[in-house]
């Protein structure tokens, strides 16, 4: 049975934004019907976002703060005048960098990116750290740190970059130049990880 339309296109076709999956069936007439499934872009989605001061460490007092942060300096990797300007692309070569450092290391590059994010379309990022100024009324957006948890890691790795040109990456991060990057284990102690951030 031929279509209203005569067999034409509709307006909205070769639309990007209006196609959807389609699902054809036939009712008790031999009637095609057209059933659309929504794509993922018109699903909407909930975040709960939790934002926790992370208390300053005495580093005269206390003496595993000391020694755990002179560990992670020891073993930090730097990479100066990165060239990219994409969160995806630096998270990318910050984690390769962990690869190539001859430490045993094997991971997927691409589920650890995913593991940094909370939604990757979005770009949220699931944890991360960042400070304030002028007592704390507005956001350091000098630079940003981002902790990613990769369950197979063998040990806690830190990767500071510093940019060529600063960075739009979002809200209270728009001008950022310096990114570090903290990858652990998530047989680690999850607390340790975030206070060393």
């Amino acid at each position: 049975m031929e279509s209203p339309n005569n067999g034409q296109d509709s307006p909205d076709s070769g639309n990007p934004m209006l196609e959807t999956e389609q699902d054809d069936r036939e009712d008790n007439n031999g009637t095609t019907i057209l059933i659309s499934k929504p794509e993922e872009y018109d699903t909407e989605v909930l975040f709960h976002t939790k934002i926790e001061k992370i208390n300053m460490k005495d580093f005269g007092a206390e003496v595993r703060a000391y020694r755990d942060v002179d560990n992670f300096l020891d073993r930090t990797l730097l990479i100066l005048d990165m060239e990219q300007t994409s969160l995806q692309d630096i998270l990318e070569t910050m984690l390769k960098k962990i690869l190539e450092n001859k430490d045993n290391e094997n991971f997927s590059v691409e589920e650890a990116i995913d593991a940094t994010y909370c939604h990757q379309q979005a770009q949220i990022l699931s944890k991360s750290i960042s400070g304030t100024i002028k007592h704390g009324m507005d956001y350091d957006q000098s630079w940003a740190c981002i902790l990613c948890e990769i369950p197979i890691l063998n040990r806690r790795h830190v990767v500071i970059s510093r940019l060529a040109n600063p960075v739009n990456l979002g809200p209270t991060q728009q001008d950022v130049q310096y990114i570090i990057l903290v990858a652990a284990s998530t047989k680690e102690v999850g607390s340790t990880n975030i206070k060393m951030g």
